[in-house]
């Protein structure tokens, strides 16, 4: 399950139909917004931690830090994707799940790649947050107009050619750069000491 978000309250979404119904409804309308993690139990603690989402505001001053982001984890052969937001970025890095407390894990996964990479434009209020919402691909922007969309690897190199992709919808929701998921292990909850394997190998 995830939740949608479109008009107060959040809609809880069980089936794709449905996902597909609120978002033909509402796009173009209204700003609409999805948890980033699926879950079953509606405290959230059972979510699936299978990427982490970071969130990067206004791309004409994160453009860089972004960029930089994704050639490293390219070059280091980590999995992850990207999408324009309309006004910013938003990096999903894939992670391996692990069944624990969910919150934890989040945060400790936060804190590795952002002190990996030397992040400091990730918004604060979306780390280790595991109900947190964000923008549906191919849906508009209100404030600006320009689309959320999914770009490819070759595309990050030119903000303006961002832009102009971002007038329209794209053919495709999600883009992977293909690479190793990042592993944590073995992790003490109670300390937080934790040992970093990055990838399968």
């Amino acid at each position: 399950m995830l939740q949608v978000y479109e008009l107060y309250p959040r809609t809880l979404v069980k089936n794709n139909k449905h996902y597909r119904a609120i978002i033909k409804q509402w796009n173009g309308k209204k700003n609409l917004y999805r948890t980033v993690y699926h879950f079953e139990k509606l405290d959230f603690s059972d979510i699936t931690i299978d990427q982490v989402y970071l969130d990067f505001d206004e791309c004409d001053k994160t453009y860089p830090e972004v960029l930089k982001l994704c050639n490293d984890l390219h070059n280091d052969h980590i999995q992850f994707r990207v999408n324009f937001s309309g006004r910013g970025f938003h990096v999903y890095v894939g992670t391996e799940h692990q069944n624990i407390d969910r919150k934890s894990y989040l945060e400790l996964l936060f804190k590795h790649i952002i002190d990996k990479y030397s992040l400091t434009s990730v918004d604060p209020i979306t780390i280790g947050n595991i109900k947190q919402l964000r923008r549906i691909e191919n849906t508009v922007n209100i404030r600006n107009g320009l689309y959320c969309i999914p770009l490819k690897y070759e595309e990050l190199q030119s903000l303006d050619k961002i832009k102009e992709l971002a007038k329209q919808p794209r053919e495709f929701d999600v883009c992977w750069i293909e690479g190793d998921k990042i592993k944590l292990e073995p992790i003490n909850l109670e300390t937080h000491k934790v040992d970093i394997v990055s990838g399968n190998g």
